[in-house]
């Protein structure tokens, strides 16, 4: 027997075992403290939508099948940009994402 087959069991032997009533009291317990972590967390997500935004000055070019577009041309008619960080690694020049415009085509892909 391995070690982690060692940990397995030895979780399992020493893993509590109650009756249904406790069982359900700690079940009980636990649904309540979700449902704090819950209302935490949607509490938390309206705050992230408040943060103020910021206008974008910078004249960004992206470079697509089609050739260079701006920032405004990428996203075309939408007011709103979501900002989604991602880095590459030594070497990768592309990544490729492809998320849909809600008219089932997709969006260019980012280069390097």
């Amino acid at each position: 027997m391995d070690m982690t087959q060692a940990k397995d069991e030895a979780a399992v032997l020493s893993h509590k075992v109650v009756s249904p009533e406790e069982w359900l009291a700690a079940r009980r317990d636990l649904l309540k403290e979700e449902k704090e972590e819950s209302k935490r967390r949607d509490e938390f997500r309206e705050r992230q939508r408040a943060l103020p935004w910021i206008k974008v000055k910078k004249s960004y070019v992206f470079t697509t099948p089609d050739g260079d577009v701006s920032l405004s041309d990428l996203f075309g008619n939408h007011s709103q940009l979501f900002i989604k960080h991602f880095m590459m690694g030594p070497g990768q020049s592309h990544f490729k994402i492809a998320p849909r415009d809600g008219k089932g085509s997709r969006r260019p892909s980012l280069r390097a």
